[in-house]
This record gives structure tokens, sequence and C-alpha cells, in this order.
């Protein structure tokens, strides 16, 4: 369409959002012709710079997608790469991660660094997905026309109760361990959704601490002494 539709996700810092969008590109990867040059790439995904800098953010697009570029280039030329290249890539989802670093810019920073984000989304009428912590909401919320085009989807924490517990199995299991019994005993549960503050990437960090101290005492299951020597 004219005007696709774009979006932002967000949620708290380790809490899976980067995840979500590298498993989208994976779905969605590039196509090669004849063992040569990649002749589309429908999915681009690239990192934010440090700041509201807009040579920046040319630069880590066409990083992603594999095109030189010179340090000394200006910010003109390197938009012109970007342009040219996303289309003959034949790019449709446009996905800049760790958006929230330009609240570190000022406010006309910010205010031109959106603009670019709208430019790139209208000119090559892609969708942009952008990822971050609460705070770039406000930032998109506060002018009406970024507010009504970027639709946010928010990352809650995990609650306790049957989902929970099956990530918990699925993390078990991709670990080898294929005795997670554990998951149906409900103090358990709710003590590493305590140790973890129910973010996704805790979890997963609690739980891989808790197997290899499993495998250091030769344990069988997960239990309550061994979240009690990892706590």
């Amino acid at each position: 369409v004219h005007r696709p539709p774009c979006c932002l996700i967000v949620g708290e810092s380790n809490h899976g959002k980067t995840t979500i969008a590298r498993k989208f590109k994976r779905m969605h990867e590039q196509t090669f012709v004849d063992g040569g040059p990649s002749s589309k790439m429908p999915v681009v995904y690239a990192q934010s710079p440090p700041m509201a800098d807009i040579p920046g953010l040319y630069s880590n697009i066409l990083r992603a997608v594999g095109a030189p570029t010179a340090s000394t280039a200006s910010a003109l030329r390197k938009q012109d790469q970007v342009l040219n290249l996303l289309t003959r890539l034949g790019t449709r989802v446009l996905i800049i991660d760790e958006l929230h670093t330009i609240l570190d810019g000022k406010k006309d920073q910010k205010g031109l660094f959106l603009n670019v984000l709208r430019h790139l989304t209208n000119e090559l009428e892609i969708s942009l997905v952008g990822i971050g912590t609460k705070g770039v909401l406000r930032v998109f919320q506060t002018n009406q026309e970024f507010g009504n085009r970027f639709t946010p989807f928010t990352l809650p924490r995990w609650q306790v109760g049957p989902e929970y517990a099956k990530f918990l199995g699925n993390i078990c299991r991709h670990g080898g361990l294929q005795d997670v019994a554990f998951i149906k005993n409900k103090t358990l549960v709710r003590r590493i959704h305590t140790l973890s503050e129910g973010l996704t990437g805790e979890t997963w960090e609690v739980m891989c601490t808790a197997l290899e101290r499993m495998d250091e005492t030769g344990r069988m299951a997960i239990d309550g002494d061994t979240l009690d020597e990892i706590d």
C-alpha cells in the first residue's frame, strides 16, 4: 500500500525484543540467484546509532546489507545509497533496534532523526519496525503523525502460570534435560519467576545457571536445593 503500517516493539531490557526481530529476519532470509550475489533481502535488520546521529543510521543500514561506504561520505550520499540499495533488494520491512538511544540526543536532533525514519518509509513504501525500551514510546507519541503511524506493541513481563512453566520446560529440553517434572511444582516455578523478575532473558540465565549447577552436583533434576545454591 502507499502508506504501509509501521510499529514499535517496546519492552524492558533483556526481555526478548531483539530475539523476536532476529527470528523474524531468519524466517525471511535473502534469496540468491545461481549462487551469485543476493538478489532479494525482504527484511533488513540494523542497529540504531549510539545517539540521534543520521549519518550513523545510514551507515548501520548499509553495513547490514553488506554495502561498503566511506566514513567521510556525506549524509546525502549515504541516503541515496540506502534508498537505491533497499529498492534493488526488494526490502519490505526495515527493523531498527535499540531505538531508545535517540533519547540521548537534543530535541532538535531527535526531531530530525524521526523525520529521516518517516522519509525512509515514505520514499521506499516499506514498513518500519522500531524496537526499544518504554522511553522511545513517549518520543513517538509526542508527535501526532508518528503516534498514528507507529502502532505500539508492549511486551509485558511473564506472569506465573502454565505458559511460564511451559517456557521453563522448553529451556530445559533445549539444554538436554528430559525430566522437567519440576514445572508442575508451583513453588519452584514461583521461585524461578522471583529470581528472574519475569524477564525472558533473565529467566534464560537463571535456568542455564541451574542446569550447570545440577550437572556439577550430579543431580538428575532441578530442585529447591539447586535454586538455593544459585540464589
